[in-house]
């Protein structure tokens, strides 16, 4: 049954303060999205919008504790993305695709929904009958230009409309409606500016976050924060820069920040990874470096660079011991060693069983 009791409104400034129970603003992705309200993803044609939005919403339905390197929250672990443009066909491709490379199983949090005929009323009252029995942490609504009504999108007041309606929906079912965007023309190739968002500044003035991607060379993209009500200044100053893999659909990044109008490097402290609950999860019968980079690519979204530095900072840790060609929990080997005789090739030396893996880094090499 939807609820149609109104929400509160009024509020003293005691209730707010306890309401809040802190004095930290509550993300969903931490210092980008909130974790109720209304946000942006903007950028021109080809640049991988529709491919992050999707990798969000698996990583949020796969209650992963961080995305890109930043803070991931979730509270239902569910996330349901709205299709007005892509069919059922290459939508379920994608989702295959960044299913395979992350090593997230098709579970049933993650919910997709095609938009053919009704309006944004008719759509925002489906989602709250979707809310009273899975509720969700992120509804991504692609595209938002066409759920859009008025008659000029260059209209402030239109704009302000729509995204006042969008608001209430997040506020009414406490999640996060991240609306993915076009570019005018005029930001095609120019530096990340929220006044480059296609339509009226109404738009942009009512939402609380606006991140862009933008392309650079080859596969390269940056993903920057045009407007963030909360989001530090460091953010918004600077760009990050990822990579897309246009094979998987997936983004990756090393963590690079990079200032927009300089492209020097942002000067930040090197954040050192927490492991405890990667390992928690470590088979005790230990992982060869292939599989070890594999699970470390999925679990923290990076690169296979980036995963060979954490399996050398592991080691170096005493956190994991090489046995042969085996990595194990330096705990349990010290109390057994297990044969590992089986992920050896009995038929190749030492030397040759390196070559059957093309672009595999050795053991030997990581440790030189």
């Amino acid at each position: 049954m939807h609820d149609l009791t109104p929400p509160k409104t009024l509020y003293t400034a005691e209730e707010l303060v306890l309401l809040a129970g802190t004095s930290k603003v509550d993300f969903l992705w931490d210092n980008f999205l909130p974790r109720t309200g209304v946000a942006l993803l903007v950028g021109q044609p080809d640049t991988g919008k529709s491919q992050f939005a999707k990798q969000l919403s698996a990583f949020i339905a796969n209650r992963q504790s961080n995305f890109l390197g930043f803070e991931l929250s979730p509270n239902h672990g569910r996330a349901i993305y709205v299709s007005t443009e892509d069919g059922e066909q290459p939508t379920g491709t994608g989702i295959a695709l960044q299913n395979k490379r992350l090593g997230f199983s098709n579970n049933r949090n993650f919910l997709v929904k095609f938009l053919w005929d009704e309006n944004l009323d008719q759509l925002l009252e489906g989602l709250g009958q979707t809310f009273n029995t899975q509720p969700c942490d992120l509804v991504t609504i692609d595209a938002f230009g066409d759920i859009f009504e008025g008659a000029d999108s260059n209209s402030n007041v239109a704009m302000r409309k729509i995204a006042h309606k969008l608001h209430g929906f997040a506020q009414q079912h406490e999640c996060c409606v991240l609306l993915v965007h076009h570019l005018n023309k005029a930001g095609y190739g120019a530096s990340p500016s929220q006044k480059h968002v296609q339509g009226g500044s109404g738009l942009t003035q009512k939402v609380r976050s606006v991140m862009q991607l933008s392309s650079s060379n080859g596969n390269s993209r940056k993903f920057s924060v045009t407007k963030g009500n909360y989001t530090p200044k460091q953010y918004k100053d600077n760009w990050l820069e990822l990579d897309f893999d246009e094979e998987s659909l997936v983004f990756t990044t090393e963590g690079v920040w990079s200032n927009i109008s300089t492209s020097t490097p942002m000067v930040q402290g090197k954040k050192q990874r927490d492991y405890s609950l990667f390992l928690e999860s470590f088979p005790p019968k230990g992982l060869s470096f292939l599989e070890l980079s594999r699970l470390i690519m999925g679990y923290y979204n990076v690169s296979s660079a980036t995963a060979s530095r954490d399996i050398k900072e592991m080691h170096q840790k005493g956190l994991l011991t090489l046995i042969g060609r085996t990595y194990q929990l330096s705990f349990l080997s010290n109390d057994k060693q297990y044969d590992d005789s089986d992920s050896n090739d009995s038929d190749c030396d030492e030397n040759d069983c390196d070559d059957d893996e093309p672009g595999r880094v050795s053991d030997d090499d990581i440790f030189d």
